[in-house]
């Protein structure tokens, strides 16, 4: 299955986060930062060192 890569957000600038909910097989991006590639729904996807995952947004948090 293909994954559609989201157009880049409106505002050009790059949202980076880190995962604020620990899964078994999320366990190796766990101290990672990631950055926003799209947001589907209710879901979002985060690119973490050259791996696409789409988590839920309530299991990331924002870092500056």
């Amino acid at each position: 299955m293909a994954i559609r890569r989201p157009s880049p957000p409106p505002s050009g600038r790059v949202e980076r986060v880190v995962l604020a909910r620990l899964a078994d097989d999320l366990r190796p991006f766990w101290f990672m930062f990631g950055t926003i590639e799209g947001i589907f729904g209710d879901e979002v996807l985060v690119l973490f060192g050259g791996v696409e995952v789409q988590v839920p947004a309530e299991w990331l948090v924002g870092v500056e």
